[in-house]
C-alpha cells in the first residue's frame, strides 16, 4: 500500500514525525512515519512547458468497454495534477469522435469545441503547461478530418452523412473541411488563451528522405493556411543530411 503525505504549503522548517495504521481483518498494521520539511514552497504550476503524452485509449482497451468522459478525466486530472504532470488528453482515437462536426448551408464546416474544452479546462485546472494540439503524433487530427468515414451533421436536415461526400477525390490540401477545420482550430485556441503553448505535430521523427519531404509539404500548407498555428517536430538532427540537404 502507497501512502501519500501532504506537506500543506506555508508548513515551517522542520520534523514532522507520525504513523500510518491499516486496519484489516481484526487486525492492525502501523509504521512510523517522518516527514522533513524545509521551509519552502513547491509552485503549484511548473514554470517549464511539458507535455507527457496522457494517451486514455488505453483505459478503454483495459477496462472494455470504457466510454471516456471529461468527468472521469477530471478525477484523473487532479491526480496527475499533484505531482505537476501535464494532463490534457493527447489521444485523436477517443476525442476527435467527441467534437460534432457540422456542414452549413453554404457549404462551411463548423465544429462544436464543448466536449474538447472540457477535457482542456480540466488539465489547464491541475498546472498543465502545454497542449499537444494534433492529438497525435503522426496522425491526430489530420487523419480524422481526412477520413471519409467520419460522420458529420448536416446543418439543415440534421442528417448524419459521411465527410466522403465532401471530400470525394481531393487531396488533402485541397480538403475544405480539413481547411476550415485548421482555421477554427487555430482561432479556438486563441480564444481559449492557449495558442502559445498548444503545438501541432504531424510527423514524429522523420528521418527518412520521403518523409521529411512530405512534412517539408505538409508544414508549408500549414504556414500558407494558418500561420499562427505553432508546429512541433520531435527527433530531428539537425546536422544530417536529408533530401540532399544539410
Amino acid at each position: 500500500i502507497w501512502v501519500d503525505v501532504l506537506l500543506p504549503p506555508g508548513t515551517p522548517a522542520g520534523v514532522y514525525r507520525g504513523s500510518a495504521r491499516v486496519r484489516a481483518g481484526g487486525r492492525t498494521a502501523s509504521r512510523p512515519v517522518e516527514v522533513r520539511s524545509y521551509g519552502f514552497d513547491i509552485p503549484e504550476k511548473p514554470s517549464v512547458e511539458t507535455d507527457f503524452w496522457f494517451s486514455v485509449y488505453q483505459w478503454n482497451n483495459f477496462y472494455k468497454p470504457l466510454s471516456y468522459t471529461p468527468e472521469l478525466h477530471a478525477k484523473h486530472a487532479e491526480i496527475i495534477g499533484r505531482h505537476r504532470v501535464s494532463s490534457i488528453p493527447n489521444d485523436w482515437i477517443t476525442l476527435c469522435r467527441q467534437v460534432p462536426i457540422f456542414v452549413e448551408p453554404d457549404g462551411r464546416f463548423t465544429f462544436d469545441w464543448a466536449p474538447l474544452d472540457a477535457y482542456i479546462r480540466n488539465g489547464l485546472k491541475n498546472g498543465s503547461t502545454a497542449f499537444w494540439s494534433a492529438l497525435s503524433c503522426n496522425s491526430g487530427w489530420t487523419a480524422w478530418m481526412n477520413n471519409p468515414g467520419v460522420q458529420i451533421t448536416e446543418r439543415a436536415t440534421g442528417k448524419k452523412v459521411p465527410l466522403g461526400a465532401y471530400i470525394k477525390g481531393k487531396s488533402q490540401y485541397e480538403n475544405p473541411a480539413y481547411r476550415d477545420f485548421l482555421v477554427a482550430y487555430t482561432r479556438h485556441l486563441k480564444d481559449l488563451g492557449i495558442a502559445k503553448n498548444s503545438y501541432y505535430e504531424l510527423f514524429d521523427e522523420p528521418n527518412d528522405n520521403s518523409r521529411w519531404l512530405a512534412m517539408i509539404e505538409h508544414h508549408t500548407f500549414f504556414k500558407k493556411v494558418v500561420p499562427d498555428l505553432q508546429l512541433l517536430c520531435f527527433g530531428i538532427d539537425p546536422t544530417q543530411v536529408k533530401a540532399g540537404k544539410s
